[in-house]
């Protein structure tokens, strides 16, 4: 988790408000989330690397 409280990221990504955003090391943006909640992003992990553990921790 990175917090962004000089704006720096919000500013570089065009997040107008609280989000999630999950970075790729690329620099692309891989998920994004406005609101924060975590179930979307934990479908989207779910998806990409297609485990076969449960969503729900």
């Amino acid at each position: 988790m990175l917090l962004d409280p000089q704006q720096d990221l919000h500013q570089q990504y065009g997040a107008a408000a609280e989000s999630l955003y999950l970075i790729r090391p690329d620099g692309y943006i891989g998920f994004r989330s406005q609101p924060i909640e975590a179930e979307p992003l934990l479908q989207y992990w779910h998806t990409q690397f297609q485990r076969n553990t449960p969503i729900h921790a």
